[in-house]
């Protein structure tokens, strides 16, 4: 069987048309919007999710990204071959060290509001790539864009999660920890602070000596790093109002599962997750970071993953699942 192929000459003005369209990435490109009680600062150093282990390799060539905004503040990676723009100016959003980032702001705090009684309009802001003809770039284009939409709505409006609990006897309850463990960030700042706790009053200043070099003995990277996750973990923790002297820092909670088995089922909720039972078999998280909201959401899914049979178990969302007819013999 014999196949005739047709060549189309294309001219070299339709031709880069084609080649211009699939080298664009349309959600990398969509232009981000940032509110006026929004900020975003690039970072020299990657991020670094879990101190106690060496830094994954996907993140040694990143900087990070502190959004901060009225909510508090989220950490994205973006990678070093992306830049960020601001629509219709020259002007982009340079790498700036830390002490500069937060003598401005702060980590936590809310930015400073504009002294006009009118609001500001947002600020849109572009993401590019240096060479969009590689996929890899075009892949993480259009990821870092998504990720710094996330926090921007997480920064501002916050992420929240519905958890339905459908079984006879299943019960959730939020109650205070009376143990409550450090994570692994706190374990990683005790290490290197010698066992001081993390402040929000320790200094956010370092010298360039210090930050460029890295810490012995640990998986951070420079002591700008630990200062940053130090900040970060005292405004998730709260602290004392200045002026008011009262004590708004958060009690750790955990979460009581009764699910059906023999002994009740008890998970610390994750700092920076709010966890809430409004009714005895309903769960409601809401957090900053849409994926330790969706991560933690994920954990208690897993002691009752849904069952077709009957239609019992934990459903996050608007999850559902197609019953199954029992085989009857």
């Amino acid at each position: 069987m014999s196949r005739n192929f047709h060549l189309v000459n294309l001219t070299p003005t339709q031709g880069q048309q084609i080649d211009m369209r699939a080298r664009i990435s349309h959600i990398g490109s969509m232009p981000l919007s940032l509110p006026a009680s929004t900020s975003l600062k690039l970072l020299p150093f990657p991020p670094h999710p879990n101190p106690l282990r060496p830094l994954p390799t996907a993140l040694a060539q990143t900087r990070t990204a502190l959004v901060t905004g009225s909510r508090g503040s989220v950490i994205v990676p973006v990678p070093s071959f992306c830049s960020l723009h601001l629509e219709g100016s020259t002007k982009s959003i340079s790498v700036e060290p830390l002490s500069a980032a937060l003598s401005q702001t702060g980590v936590g705090a809310v930015p400073p509001k504009p002294n006009t009684t009118e609001e500001a309009p947002p600020v849109k802001v572009r993401l590019q790539v240096e060479n969009s003809g590689l996929k890899t770039q075009r892949a993480q284009w259009g990821l870092t864009r998504a990720l710094l939409a996330n926090a921007v709505h997480g920064v501002t409006e916050g992420h929240s999660l519905v958890l339905r609990l459908v079984g006879v006897g299943y019960r959730a309850a939020v109650e205070a920890d009376p143990f409550p463990a450090p994570d692994a960030i706190e374990q990683a700042i005790l290490q290197v602070s010698g066992g001081s706790a993390p402040s929000s009053s320790s200094s956010s200043t370092s010298t360039p000596a210090t930050a460029a070099t890295s810490i012995s003995g640990s998986n951070w990277l420079n002591r700008d790093q630990v200062e940053l996750y130090r900040q970060l973990v005292a405004s998730e923790d709260g602290g004392s109002q200045a002026g008011s002297g009262k004590d708004t820092k958060k009690v750790p909670q955990r979460l009581n599962l009764r699910l059906g088995y023999s002994h009740p089922i008890v998970m610390p909720v994750p700092r920076g997750i709010e966890c809430a039972t409004p009714a005895p078999n309903r769960i409601v998280l809401r957090g900053n970071d849409k994926a330790a909201v969706g991560l933690f959401a994920s954990q208690i899914r897993r002691w009752r993953r849904p069952e077709p049979y009957k239609g019992k178990g934990i459903f996050v969302g608007d999850e559902t699942i197609r019953l199954k007819t029992a085989k009857n013999k």
